[in-house]
């Protein structure tokens, strides 16, 4: 064969094989050129709105998705949101709070259940909760709920109860500077070690507190600092139930 002939041959092959190249490619749509796997499909976004206090279910099929659940909220109103009985891997779903321009107030990721509890809302707008339960869908519980204010008088115990998951309580007393208080919680309905409560001073910070309460609890002889309104603050995570807690004060 002449050299003449064989670059001819040459020519042909490489003719045909730029023909069969995306051919063969099109045979096999798994390959790419990288030699690696498709990108993965992508996950729909879904909007919808939240209501406070209303319960909403999402079910395995809707829960491959990512949520953005829309809310009106005004300034300086307490909200918690709460998430539970996914059947996930742990920090497998997460959720924000955000601001329209999509900045968030606060973030959290969960196992099992949890919740973003006592977030104070820093102007009146719309807000959107952005719910990610994972790509693998589970079912999942979700509510939205605004934080209840009571008073707290001395020597007359209050109830809370709530049958929402994630609901927190701020129970208000009026107290003097060098004032020995008690706070005793009995009759508690939350599951054991998902409560915690405090006693919060008059400028937010923290005077005392009980974590992961099982049972009957009590704060004793805590001595205010200062002269003004105090809060019992309950947090029962993302749990339901109810406790009763009563105030009883010393002079000086």
């Amino acid at each position: 064969m002449t050299r003449q002939s064989l670059s001819k041959l040459f020519a042909k092959l490489c003719v045909l094989g730029i023909l069969a190249g995306p051919a063969l490619r099109a045979q096999n749509p798994a390959k790419t050129q990288g030699g690696g796997s498709p990108p993965a499909q992508a996950r729909a976004r879904i909007n919808r709105p939240i209501a406070f206090n209303s319960p909403q279910t999402l079910n395995k099929t809707e829960t491959g998705h990512i949520f953005d659940l829309g809310f009106r909220g005004v300034q300086g109103q307490v909200v918690s949101f709460a998430e539970v009985n996914d059947a996930q891997p742990c920090e497998v779903v997460s959720f924000s709070i955000l601001k329209p321009d999509g900045s968030a107030i606060a973030s959290k990721s969960v196992c099992g259940s949890g919740s973003l509890g006592n977030i104070t809302l820093p102007a009146s707008m719309d807000y959107r909760v952005r719910l990610d339960p994972g790509a693998v869908g589970s079912d999942v519980s979700i509510t939205l709920t605004q934080k209840s204010v009571r008073q707290l008088g001395a020597n007359k115990p209050e109830s809370v109860s709530s049958s929402l998951p994630g609901q927190v309580f701020d129970l208000t007393f009026e107290g003097t500077a060098g004032q020995r208080v008690t706070i005793t919680e009995t009759s508690n309905m939350y599951p054991c070690g998902a409560m915690d409560f405090f006693i919060m001073k008059p400028d937010g910070s923290p005077l005392a507190s009980s974590y992961h309460v099982c049972g009957n609890n009590s704060l004793k002889n805590e001595v205010l600092p200062a002269s003004g309104t105090y809060r019992v603050f309950i947090n029962p995570g993302s749990a339901s139930g109810g406790a009763t807690f009563a105030l009883t004060a010393a002079g000086h």
